[in-house]
């Protein structure tokens, strides 16, 4: 099955990590309930990363928790899965004040650092009120999506500020690059990571899975598909392909996971490196 790799390269690039997604901005967050992923109540969202203007990205926005009746909206935040409980309606209960409550529609995802060029080019653009503040030259700031021509930002400081700007990629170069080398600011927590790179391999395994039975239906095979395996090694993750032969053949589509991996650890402060069949991610 030698097409597989090109036929998993092309899944994977048409794959959730770039399609466009629904999001969540809220003004005071810890004006909702929330429960984190093993449904227990978050008491202080600000410690657990929920802070005011944070991107919700909504996986599932009719959901329904274990004990089967209770409904709540899925969202996902810096790649920690929570739970935001409603009403029957699908509407965000909300025993304290949660101010404004947006929802951006059909956002493309970035999430890669850049650093600013020039000092007073952009200007950061409030969510909540429009007004605008000049950015300084060398400010770290992470884009979280874009909408539109318009590019949500976070600015990588002790306190994260989120904010509209303009970055036109035909400034690349002269007014923003992207950032080389460690990450300015550990956005994404670390123990983020390994539960952000499994969901991606769980996706890449569902994948090959049904191209498996696809080309096994059509050619009257019955090979068994490669999975990819998480292990941790050195301080770090890495990423096995086993149960192929001729590992090469999945060259291309490696190098569209390493990409999706990079992706989804932006501003976690670790680099990740790939061959045929292996995926390194390290501190």
């Amino acid at each position: 099955m030698s097409t597989a790799g090109p036929l998993l390269a092309l899944l994977l690039a048409a794959s959730p990590a770039f399609a466009e997604v629904d999001l969540l901005l809220v003004e005071h967050p810890e004006g909702l309930r929330i429960l984190d992923r093993y449904q227990q109540s978050v008491q202080h969202p600000a410690r657990v990363g929920i802070v005011p203007l944070v991107p919700m990205r909504i996986t599932e926005a009719r959901d329904m928790l274990s004990d089967g009746f209770t409904p709540a909206m899925r969202v996902e935040i810096d790649g920690e899965t929570f739970f935001l409980l409603t009403d029957d309606a699908g509407h965000l209960l909300h025993p304290g004040n949660p101010g404004t409550v947006r929802r951006e529609r059909a956002v493309v995802m970035l999430n890669d650092t850049v650093d600013l060029l020039r000092g007073g080019a952009l200007r950061l653009r409030d969510p909540l009120t429009g007004s605008r503040t000049p950015l300084a030259e060398g400010t770290p700031m992470r884009r979280e999506f874009r909408s539109g021509s318009d590019t949500y930002i976070r600015v990588l400081r002790d306190r994260p500020t989120f904010g509209w700007v303009r970055l036109e990629e035909r400034d690349r170069g002269r007014l923003w690059q992207r950032h080389t080398g460690p990450s300015p600011t550990a956005t994404a927590p670390l123990h983020n990571t390994e539960t952000r790179v499994r969901e991606l391999l769980e996706q890449t395994n569902a994948l090959l899975d049904s191209l498996y039975a696809f080309m096994n239906a059509r050619l009257r095979t019955s090979r068994e598909p490669p999975r990819w395996e998480l292990q941790r090694a050195d301080g770090g993750l890495r990423c096995v392909l086993q149960g192929l032969a001729q590992p090469a053949a999945m060259t291309e589509s490696t190098t569209v996971l390493a990409k999706r991996i990079e992706l989804a650890v932006a501003g976690a402060g670790v680099h990740v490196s790939h061959s045929a069949d292996t995926i390194l991610i390290q501190p």
